[in-house]
């Protein structure tokens, strides 16, 4: 807000949010290589490739931010493997997008350890 004027500042934010997921209940003993690859795909080819899609705009507009919607479960455990290790890949991109021409770092965004990139 400008004191003298009362306006606000006209600021442009470019914030992606990724939040795919699939956590479809299962047991390991019924876990097929379909099933694990269906899984992965779902819950961590769309993150990587609308972040990759986006680091250009990011790069132009110097900076922006990546939200990426991990899970709770990869930190207490479940018994759902496959969600978990799909998702735990969530928080491993995140740390993977920080050094990005370093456009943005990791920093923590919750009490519970996971991160976000700024």
């Amino acid at each position: 807000m400008d004191d003298r004027t009362g306006q606000a500042e006209s600021r442009r934010y470019f914030v992606l949010i990724n939040n795919d997921a699939n956590d479809t209940r299962h047991k390991i003993e019924d876990v097929t290589v379909e099933y694990w690859d269906d899984r992965m795909a779902i819950n961590q080819r769309p993150m990587f490739f609308a972040a990759q899609a986006v680091i250009p705009q990011l790069k132009r507009l110097g900076g922006g931010s990546i939200i990426n919607f991990g899970s709770v479960s990869t930190r207490i455990g479940s018994n759902f493997p496959a969600y978990m290790t799909a998702k735990a890949g969530a928080h491993g991109l995140t740390k993977g997008l920080g050094p990005v021409d370093k456009v943005w770092e990791p920093y923590p965004c919750s009490g519970d350890g996971q991160e976000c990139s700024k």
